[in-house]
Order: structure tokens, then C-alpha cells, then sequence
């Protein structure tokens, strides 16, 4: 787990695991990003207790950190969760996959987490290939 969230011992810190497990051929960072609806009135607070959740769970296997924000291009107060997750696991060098198994067991432990009180749905989108350098 990735505990300095300074960009750069992040990007090595992922380096070195994914070379480790000869995973630099293949996806070199996972995105997920966790939103709420304005209805909902997530407080900073939440949001931040949210993420923690999210990363405990998937940091057992994947280094992982996350940012919690306001705002995107069409919505100025739109609270939502960037996970960034290194898709090689540190524990073994098997390899994250955003599918519906995974995605689904991450929304059951954020319903557990915070008692039901969210709708979370999963919105899958295809990924663009950025590469962590």
C-alpha cells in the first residue's frame, strides 16, 4: 500500500511492483472514479471515509491511493472519489480488472460501509490508455 501521496513515490512505488511481476507490458494504472449525486449532499467528511473504505478493501491485494474533489466540467458541485489503482497486485502479480465481479464486490462493501445509505450503481466506460511515466 501506498502510504506518501507525493505523485512521484506513487508513480515508483507502482513502477516497482509492476516491474517486479514483469507487468510493464500491459495497463500501468486502473482509474475508478466513485460520484454522488447532488441530492445525496455528501459531506467532505463522507466522501473522505467513502474512499478510505474503497482503498482498504481493494489495498489488500493493490497499491492504491485516491482524491476526493468538487466539480467537473458540467457541474461545478459534483462531490465524487478518483481511485488510481496499480493493476498489478503487490501480493502476488496477478492483475486488477474493472468487470462486473469486481465492481460489484466493491459496491457491496461500500453498501456495508455506510449502511445502504447510497444507490451505487456501476457505469463502466472504455479506458483511454494513459501510461504512468
Amino acid at each position: 500500500m501506498v502510504f506518501s501521496y507525493n505523485q512521484k513515490s506513487v508513480i515508483n512505488s507502482f513502477k516497482l511492483v509492476q516491474e517486479h511481476f514483469d507487468g510493464l507490458d500491459k495497463k500501468r494504472i486502473q482509474h475508478i472514479i466513485i460520484g454522488f449525486d447532488n441530492h445525496e449532499k455528501v459531506a467532505d467528511g463522507m466522501a473522505w471515509d467513502i474512499a478510505e473504505a474503497a482503498t482498504m478493501f481493494l489495498g489488500n491485494r493493490f497499491q492504491c491511493c485516491y482524491a476526493v474533489h468538487h466539480g467537473s466540467s458540467d457541474d461545478p458541485n459534483y462531490v465524487h472519489i478518483h481511485l488510481a489503482i496499480n493493476p498489478v497486485s503487490w501480493l502476488d502479480g496477478n492483475r486488477y480488472y474493472e468487470n462486473d465481479q469486481n465492481l460489484y464486490d466493491l459496491k457491496g462493501v461500500l453498501n456495508n460501509h455506510t449502511s445502504g445509505m447510497y444507490n451505487w450503481m456501476t457505469h463502466r466506460k472504455k479506458s483511454r490508455p494513459w501510461d504512468i511515466e
